[in-house]
């Protein structure tokens, strides 16, 4: 048996700790708990019922808990999967409504006349549910059937699109055609076979490849016409040589022949020098006398000039004579080097030549020149032989002709062995205007823009299909998961025979009855009222019918030991006893009326509190003519407690807690003596701060200007027991002058007439004040009830 719970942490519970050693606080065999709605009734179900489950509750995942059992052991809420299965806990709240009975109901909200019982078949009717609502949402316009509609819907037109764009471009018979053009050109393409798989494989390289001009094509078709050509020679220019005799020349211009004073007149003239060289060679043999003029010639004179012009001049001459032949030479070389014609080259080489030559022979033209230039330098030297001459070469020309030379000694090399590969060279070319042409066609047909477009095309068509493909294979899925789901059901049919017999036995007529029915392949229970469905079913049926299954769940443990675990095992047990049973009853008669009531506490008293199996009992309620009768279930005296809970306002948080049940409230049976304790609660002196006091318990607050309504309401009507409103009886209470306060609670505040009564509650002195006043005036009138009502409050 369970003795106590402390909770540190759970919904409305914040750090309660169960009080010790008071007799009036603890959990006995049977425990009555009384509490206000929202105080916390059905958040203390849910931490039995974690026993049942065993586990948390989705709302409360983190719950703080502990219960302490009769032989002292301890449960935590963190060990509730290894709760003992010595105990057997059934909870009846709001979660077993929901869980073990599917109520169906109209758009509006009403209740249809059709259930489905257990909680199994709950479950699978609401993951059927879920599976309908996933193949079809017709308020949504959503699911697979809707996209469905839609997947076809684009199959269809991206089909069209690509087949229709596929026509317009036409590039397999263009194709096609283009082939079999270049394949019956066998003098410009060379091709055969050629075929359209051949002109796909040169679309990479085509793209790749230049563009050829109109002009660059004719000049390949001229090429394609071309013979074998006589192989062109080639003669080095000796380069180094030139540059040796150049030094030589400019070295020679810096050597200078002595003269004597004597001759200085007559070799300061150039042109009397010459003479006068040319003259001593005439005279040679025979210096008697002068050959030009025939006037006596000096020996002295002769030997005067022979002195001068000594070998030394005339090794100077003959040098001067030397390089200019070579200077000569060269120029002729250099003149004569490179003639051979534009047409000696293939026509692939003529346009490189022209260009090649034109550059050489430039700069040939400026070596030629300077050549030119340092023999006539060389010339002046002759007659000016004690001068030192000055020029200026610039022999990098030499290494310009020289690296011309070598290229053009290359295009000669080149065009010759062309000749070994004419054919070759022939097979290129056709190749170069195959690719040329084909890029041409690519262009011209937008052939890469269009079969990207095409591929997006059929990417497009063959993802509607895949995904239309992929809707009806889970349109099919489902719907075999479904039909799945519903051979899962269980029989529920004697639990609907219980909750009949109980309605008939303990409510006196079977105005209502549940009959099986299969409704799209789900067995659901028909629910009638006088053997007519019973269309607009109200909350008290519902919860009516509710309660009775809980209780054929009962009888299933007392009289059938098996029990169906969350995985579908059906395990088997042994027939419950008294040291086994806990059961929690939250609030049963939400919304029934009073002879309901009396019926629900006759099916509790004959289903389970006369049973001598039952371990523990534990029942909660709001309703204080439903507490009025759990005061009468079977059961020792000392076997019962009587509890409430209480939620409290602490700063700006709200506790729930359980304390024991009031001496008012245990011990007398009337609403009257509720109401009229509530009110005293208010009108008693209390230590501390009255007020801060009362803000702590809002709840109660809250309600006050209500139950004052409802006690005035008795109170006046047994005191004047008339038809007269309950102002007219107010007025003879208070001899025709109702206090303000009073009339405003009567006609305003008991009553949200005003959308800002629920804005704008009472003040605490204002409700202190009118309690004040009531109980002045009860006192006045009839002191002894007022003194009797007291005495119940203690």
């Amino acid at each position: 048996m369970i003795c106590s719970l402390g909770i540190k942490k759970y919904g409305s519970y914040q750090d309660f700790v169960w009080r010790k050693d008071d007799d009036k606080f603890k959990f006995n065999k049977l425990n009555i708990i009384y509490g206000h709605n929202y105080s916390g009734k059905t958040t203390l179900s849910r931490i039995f019922q974690t026993l049942e489950k065993r586990k948390q509750h989705i709302d409360y995942p983190e719950g703080d808990y502990n219960f302490t059992f009769e032989n002292g052991t301890k449960f935590n809420a963190c060990d509730i999967n290894d709760f003992s299965i010595d105990y057997v806990v059934r909870v009846f709240n709001t979660d077993f409504v929901k869980d073990n009975l599917g109520w169906l109901h109209n758009r509006d909200g009403s209740i249809l006349p059709f259930a489905i019982l257990g909680s199994e078949n709950v479950k699978i009717r609401d993951e059927i549910e879920s599976l309908e609502l996933i193949l079809r949402n017709d308020e949504a316009k959503s699911g697979y059937e809707y996209k469905k509609i839609i997947a076809e819907k684009n199959k269809i037109n991206n089909a069209k699109d690509y087949n229709d764009f596929r026509k317009a471009f036409d590039i397999e018979n263009k194709m096609t055609s283009f082939a079999a053009g270049i394949r019956g050109n066998q003098k410009l393409y060379g091709r055969n076979p050629y075929n359209k798989t051949h002109l796909l494989r040169d679309f990479t390289n085509a793209e790749k490849a230049t563009q050829l001009s109109e002009v660059e094509r004719q000049s390949k078709l001229k090429q394609l016409d071309e013979r074998e050509l006589a192989n062109i020679p080639f003669n080095a220019l000796e380069y180094n040589s030139f540059e040796t005799i150049i030094s030589e020349s400019i070295n020679l211009l810096s050597r200078t022949i002595a003269v004597t004073d004597d001759l200085n007149k007559l070799v300061i003239d150039d042109l009397i020098k010459k003479w006068i060289i040319e003259g001593i060679e005439y005279h040679e043999g025979d210096t008697s006398k002068c050959k030009f003029c025939g006037s006596p010639f000096p020996p002295s004179r002769w030997t005067q000039l022979k002195n001068h012009f000594n070998d030394e001049s005339k090794e100077l001459r003959k040098d001067i004579t030397i390089l200019n032949s070579k200077l000569v030479l060269i120029v002729q070389q250099a003149e004569k080097q490179f003639n051979p014609k534009k047409t000696d080259f293939y026509i692939s080489n003529q346009s490189d030549y022209l260009q090649l030559y034109e550059k050489w022979d430039k700069r040939r033209d400026e070596f030629v020149k300077r050549i030119n230039d340092l023999m006539e330098v060389l010339h002046t030297k002759e007659t000016k032989e004690n001068d030192i001459l000055n020029f200026d070469f610039d022999l990098s020309i030499l290494n310009d002709l020289l690296d011309m030379e070598k290229d053009i000694e290359l295009l000669i090399q080149r065009n010759n062995s062309k000749t070994t590969s004419l054919k070759k060279d022939k097979a290129l070319i056709q190749k170069e205007i195959l690719l040329s042409d084909i890029k041409v066609f690519l262009n011209e047909s937008n052939y890469n823009a269009n079969i990207r477009k095409l591929a997006i095309l059929k990417a497009e068509k063959d993802l509607s299909i895949k995904e239309f493909n992929a809707i009806e294979t889970k349109i099919s899925e489902t719907k075999k998961i479904i039909e799945a789901k519903k051979a899962m059901q269980k029989d529920e049919s004697r639990g609907a025979d219980r909750v009949n017999s109980y309605l008939e036995l303990y409510f006196g007529s079977n105005d209502i009855r549940l009959e099986p029915i299969e409704r799209e392949g789900l067995i659901q229970y028909e629910i009638k009222r006088n053997e007519v469905l019973a269309h607009n079913l109200s909350d008290g049926e519902c919860s009516l019918i509710s309660f009775c299954y809980f209780i054929s769940r009962i009888d299933d443990l007392f009289y059938i030991p098996k029990e169906t675990l969350e995985d579908g095992t059906v395990v088997e047990l042994p027939i419950p006893s008294n040291e086994k049973l806990i059961i929690y009853i939250d609030d049963p008669i939400s919304s029934l009326d009073n002879n309901h009531v009396f019926f629900i506490f006759s099916l509790i008293e004959a289903r389970i509190a006369k049973q001598k199996k039952l371990k523990q009992l534990f029942v909660s309620t709001h309703n204080l003519d439903f507490l009025k009768y759990l005061k009468r279930l079977s059961g020792k005296k000392e076997e019962c407690s009587y509890l409430c809970i209480e939620k409290y306002k602490k700063g700006a948080d709200s506790k729930s807690s359980i304390v024991p049940m009031p001496y008012h409230l245990r011990e007398y049976v009337t609403e009257f003596n509720y109401l009229f304790q509530e009110m005293y609660n208010m009108y008693k002196p209390v230590k501390g701060d009255k007020q801060k006091r009362a803000e702590n318990s809002y709840t109660n607050i809250y309600s006050l200007p209500n139950n004052i309504r409802k006690f005035l309401e008795l109170y006046t009507f047994y005191r004047y027991p008339t038809n007269d409103s309950l102002m007219k009886r107010l007025e003879m209470m208070f001899d025709g002058h109702v206090p303000i306060l009073i009339n405003r609670i009567a006609n305003e505040f008991s009553h949200l007439t005003f959308i800002e009564r629920a804005w704008k509650p009472f003040d605490i002195p204002e409700l202190d004040e009118v309690v004040n006043q009531i109980f002045d005036k009860m006192k006045e009138i009839d002191e002894k009830q007022f003194t009797a009502l007291l005495g119940s409050c203690k």
